[in-house]
């Protein structure tokens, strides 16, 4: 009887009502089917943003090569596809902290690591912010029709596109956290959260100063310049990839073009 049930629940698609249960690249997720890119991705291709996730692996793994275990910070996880990746592959030798605002994507995030076994992310329900507290009333998106729901703002961006975003009636105030609060040694920070990211990175200036991570931001929302003069302080160098930025602190060595250490497997390319 369990063999047949688990034998159905892990059919290509499961009906959860706007949720799917389906098979990633990386194992077992539930998807809201109306979301436009996140979800339709994984439903159609197995993966989101399949070269972001390869070169945030690729990171890590250099990483994992130089300290032998390595802290990852997903801020901005959505349903946790780059935790999962993350998790999965490197198993004992990581350990993350992901960070999902929205309530009931935050539930997604936590059943795709309980659907894995995913024993080394830890999901907080917060919003990264500059300060610790309480955010604005924020308008909740419509889970039950087509949306980016991964795109949606706490603040009001300075490139916005939530205009097309098909709001519900419910509005949240999500508890404020910042990275320095949890006074942790962290090696790489994924950062995508709307806009915010600016204020993320104030509220993480102690450990940016101590841990030194590398760091993955997103710039779509914010713009570069905000994001490079801040680590032009922090004494990072920056490298532009696409819609999002690399900072690696100044006093590590590039013996080799950095998008062709990227390129390859991963190799001492980077030195401290």
């Amino acid at each position: 009887m369990l063999r047949t049930f688990f034998s159905w629940l892990c059919k290509p698609k499961v009906r959860l009502g706007p949720n799917i249960l389906l098979q990633s690249s990386f194992g077992l997720m539930i998807i809201n089917v109306n979301d436009k890119y996140i979800g339709s991705a994984i439903r159609d291709a197995g993966i989101w943003q399949h070269e972001e996730i390869q070169f945030i692996l690729r990171l890590a793994e250099f990483l994992i090569s130089q300290n032998g275990s390595i802290f990852v910070y997903d801020i901005g996880a959505n349903i946790g596809q780059h935790s999962l990746a993350l998790a999965s592959t490197f198993k004992d030798k990581i350990e993350i902290r992901a960070f999902e605002p929205q309530q009931l994507i935050f539930q997604m995030l936590c059943g795709n690591m309980a659907l894995n076994n995913i024993q080394n992310v830890n999901c907080e329900c917060a919003l990264v912010s500059s300060e610790n507290g309480i955010s604005n009333s924020v308008r909740l998106p419509d889970y039950n029709l087509e949306n980016n729901f991964g795109g949606l703002e706490f603040i009001k961006a300075r490139y916005s596109d939530n205009g097309d975003m098909r709001f519900g009636v419910k509005t949240a105030n999500v508890g404020c956290v910042t990275v320095d609060s949890f006074n942790e040694h962290v090696h790489l920070m994924k950062i995508d959260v709307e806009g915010m990211e600016e204020l993320v990175l104030n509220g993480a200036l102690t450990v940016i100063s101590k841990s030194r991570p590398i760091c993955y931001v997103e710039t779509k929302k914010v713009g570069v310049e905000p994001i490079r003069a801040f680590f032009d302080r922090a004494q990072y160098k920056v490298f532009a990839r696409g819609d999002n930025v690399v900072a690696i602190p100044s006093e590590w060595l590039i013996n080799i073009s950095f998008l062709d250490f990227f390129s390859r497997p991963s190799s001492a390319s980077l030195q401290k």
